[in-house]
């Protein structure tokens, strides 16, 4: 009798370790939690949505308090020009990824899962797929399959707004400085950025068209006078008004005589003396005259 008894306490004991096992086993295989815990964990690029794997090693801005990390230098750049647009835009992905799930079958990238695994969605999908039909390309703006030595900034700076190529900041037609380079015209933000424009303009005239569709268009020609003035008379090509060359600011540019009739005139002449230059001369025989002649 003793020796049954022995043996029910032994069973009951065991019986009790492998109920605390078996819960303790659940919770640590609950694909939720793990689920849950990985959540916690993602790190998206706000530009391209894509999932950073590795924080340490990605570019970072901190913005308004907070750190954002990118795929790559060109994301953190786009960043950058618009803040708020890219952290909103990041927002509206995760409350979509959210309240969408994924369908067995659908084209890649249409789903959070495929995201998370931050592979490239189109990996495995051949020429011609309709790949990145989902969250991944609404979050980028581009071709989440793009190529890799491609260069994001040329794809999504193509656009309608005018930027300086040198600092890089958004400008108005009306308010920037004109520069014409190479019969084009080109626009930047202040006089000393285009001082540092004509000390490389080859270089900056290919960045502002890599920039804006708005930049290098082919210079226009002065529009000619309806009532032209007599050609004996000497007309001033910024105001307009009829001076005497006794009175009028004589002034030198390519090796030719102007006059205009005062120095505000004349420093507006010289911000874009092609075209001051152009109209001058059809305003009046006196314009324009080689200096060699009025010696």
């Amino acid at each position: 009798m003793r020796n049954f008894g022995l043996v029910v306490a032994v069973f009951a004991t065991s019986f009790a370790l492998s109920s605390v096992a078996f819960v303790q086993t659940n919770k640590t295989n609950n694909p939720q939690t793990k689920q849950t815990t990985a959540k916690k964990q993602e790190v998206r690029c706000p530009v391209s949505g894509k999932v950073i794997t590795d924080t340490k090693n990605a570019p970072k801005l901190t913005y308004q308090g907070k750190t954002y990390y990118f795929s790559c230098k060109d994301c953190l750049a786009e960043f950058k020009k618009n803040p708020q647009k890219y952290i909103q835009q990041a927002s509206n992905t995760r409350t979509a990824s959210n309240t969408t799930a994924k369908k067995e079958g659908d084209s890649c990238c249409s789903g959070e899962a495929k995201a998370a695994s931050g592979k490239a969605c189109c990996a495995d999908k051949k020429e011609g797929g309709s790949c990145c039909s989902g969250e991944a390309k609404a979050a980028s703006g581009s071709a989440c399959c793009a190529d890799k030595n491609a260069q994001p900034a040329v794809q999504t700076a193509a656009n309608e707004q005018l930027i300086c190529p040198v600092s890089g900041e958004e400008l108005k037609v009306e308010s920037a400085v004109r520069v014409v380079y190479n019969g084009k015209v080109y626009y930047v933000g202040c006089e000393n950025c285009k001082a540092q424009f004509l000390k490389d303009p080859a270089t900056y005239a290919k960045k502002a068209e890599s920039l804006s569709k708005l930049q290098g268009k082919p210079e226009q020609p002065a529009p000619k006078e309806t009532t032209a003035a007599p050609a004996d008379k000497l007309i001033c090509p910024v105001s307009g008004e009829e001076i005497e060359e006794s009175s009028a600011v004589r002034f030198t540019y390519n090796g030719k005589i102007y006059y205009t009739c005062c120095n505000s005139c004349k420093s507006k002449f010289l911000k874009d003396p092609e075209t001051y230059a152009k109209k001058a001369e059809s305003l009046s025989k006196l314009q324009g005259k080689p200096e060699a002649d009025t010696q």
